[in-house]
C-alpha cells in the first residue's frame, strides 16, 4: 500500500532530506572533516614554546606544587624518548629538582620530535621522524580509549579523534592529563599544536604551543 506520509512528513520530502544529508553529512559526521595533517614537518623554534621554560614561568606564577607536598610523593626515576635508558632524576626536594622531574614526564606523553613526516588515512594518524631519536606513532582515530606504556614504569590510556577540523589526542595516567590540539593553518603552510597539561602537580593548567613549518 502506497503511504504518501512517513512519520508526518511527505515521502517525497523524505527522500529530499536523505538525499541533502548523503550530501552534506548531518551533524556530528565526521567525515569530511579531517584536515590534511600530511607532510613533512620541522620545528619553528622562534614560534613555539620550550618546555623547560614554560615550567619556570609556570613555577614563578605559583602554578606548581612541589614533590615533597604531595602525600608520599618521592617519584622514581623516569626514561626519555631516545635516551636507551633511565635518566636518573635526583629526589625532588628543591623547586628546580620538581621542574626537572615534571618535564621528563611530560615529554614521555607529548610527541616531541622536532622533524617528522605525518601519514594520514581515514581511520589514522602516523608519525614517522625523520631522525633516530623516536620511533614511530600510530593514533587511531576513532575516539576509542586504549591502555598505553610509554616506558616501563610509566603506563596510562589514550584517545585520538577528529574534533571538526582539529585532531585531538589525550594521554592520562595516574598524575597527569595531557591534551593536544593538532590543526593546520593553511595559509601559512603551517601545523600548529596546542597542548594543555592539568596534574596534581598543578595549580592551574600549562599550557604550551609548538609550531611546525613544512618542508619543501
Amino acid at each position: 500500500m502506497y503511504h504518501p506520509f512517513v512519520w508526518g512528513i511527505p515521502v517525497k520530502m523524505v527522500s529530499c532530506l536523505i538525499l541533502a544529508g548523503a550530501v552534506l553529512g548531518f551533524p556530528g559526521s565526521q567525515a569530511g572533516a579531517q584536515q590534511g595533517l600530511g607532510g613533512q614537518w620541522q620545528l619553528d623554534t622562534t614560534r613555539s614554546t620550550d618546555l623547560d621554560r614554560a615550567l619556570d614561568l609556570h613555577a614563578q606564577n605559583d602554578g606548581l606544587r612541589t614533590y615533597s607536598a604531595l602525600p608520599g610523593g618521592q617519584p622514581a626515576p623516569s626514561g626519555l624518548p631516545g635516551s636507551g635508558g633511565a635518566a636518573t632524576v635526583g629526589l625532588p626536594t628543591t623547586s628546580s629538582a620538581d621542574r626537572a622531574r615534571l618535564a621528563a614526564e611530560i615529554r614521555l606523553l607529548t610527541y616531541g620530535s622536532d622533524l617528522f613526516e605525518i601519514v594520514q588515512t581515514d581511520t589514522t594518524v602516523t608519525f614517522h621522524p625523520l631522525n633516530l631519536a623516536y620511533d614511530n606513532v600510530m593514533l587511531t582515530t576513532d575516539g576509542r580509549k586504549r591502555d598505553v606504556e610509554w616506558s616501563w614504569e610509566l603506563e596510562g590510556q589514550l584517545k585520538a579523534e577528529w574534533k571538526g577540523d582539529r585532531l585531538k589526542v589525550e594521554r592520562k595516567t595516574k598524575d597527569f592529563q595531557v591534551t593536544e590540539h593538532w590543526s593546520r593553518d593553511a595559509d601559512n603552510d603551517l601545523l600548529v599544536v596546542e597542548v594543555e597539561v592539568k596534574g596534581r602537580m598543578f595549580q592551574k593548567k600549562l599550557v604550551l604551543r609548538r609550531v611546525y613549518q613544512q618542508r619543501p
